[in-house]
């Protein structure tokens, strides 16, 4: 978006808003979970394993169940489908802290497979049912 085009004032309003989720996500999460002094490098590993696989399952997710996909088969990608994918990942990272320690990378991923789809269908209800 050189030159200020018309794109430029949403991008300039939402990629402070992405660049803090992401942060959020890789970092904060990630050190987060260093609490248990056994599980703390484990912690680290799986949070950025989880989180890089539930914003890309989220992504795909979201992008299949829109009308763009209904109509035309495709769907596309941009800041506010990263956005909304970084949320899906701390839904993931949030069970990911309660089950530290209990399960391994297998499970964490097929525990993100399933609730990756289930957050982002209570999401968009709650964004455009009760909104």
């Amino acid at each position: 978006m050189p030159e200020g085009s018309e794109d430029s004032v949403p991008m300039a309003v939402k990629y402070p808003l992405f660049q803090d989720t992401h942060v959020m996500i890789f970092i904060g999460f990630g050190f987060l979970m260093t609490f248990l002094k056994r599980y703390g490098f484990s912690a680290i590993s799986i949070n950025m394993l989880l989180a890089c696989f539930t914003i890309e399952w989220g992504m795909i997710v979201r992008g299949m169940l829109g009308h763009e996909f209904a109509e035309h088969g495709k769907f596309t990608i941009g800041l506010e489908q990263l956005l909304t994918s970084d949320f899906a990942a701390a839904v993931v990272l949030i069970s990911m802290g309660a089950m530290l320690g209990k399960l391994s990378p297998v499970q964490y991923l097929i525990m993100a497979f399933i609730e990756t789809p289930v957050a982002i269908f209570i999401e968009h209800q709650v964004v455009h049912t009760f909104h």
